[in-house]
């Protein structure tokens, strides 16, 4: 079954950034980290279509929106589910936030 991580945050009461605690609720659930990284990155985009061509990876050319975090998700899945361990943000490969400012 794939599974994909994904929210409709303008209908949330979920405040912005907070909706990376879903992987760590997906772990709790059986998957690993890596697993639920995948479901939260690379298996989103695959479910909404042409639109979304090239979206969930990181290759030249296309355009990029990653994250860097304060350790890793594979060793602590619960940093994501705050926003406060996000030091880094490029959106379409251009960065927007910079922590260590």
């Amino acid at each position: 079954m794939t599974i994909a991580v994904g929210t409709d945050i303008l209908t949330s009461d979920d405040p912005w950034g907070r909706n990376g605690r879903e992987l760590s609720l997906l772990v709790e659930c059986g998957m690993s980290p890596d697993q639920a990284i995948v479901a939260a990155t690379a298996v989103g985009p695959m479910t909404v279509g042409p639109q979304a061509a090239g979206s969930g990876t990181l290759e030249e050319g296309m355009p990029a929106d990653v994250i860097a975090l304060s350790a890793d998700p594979r060793q602590q899945i619960e940093i994501l589910a705050d926003e406060h361990n996000v030091t880094h943000v490029w959106k379409g490969g251009t960065l927007v936030k910079d922590s260590s400012e």
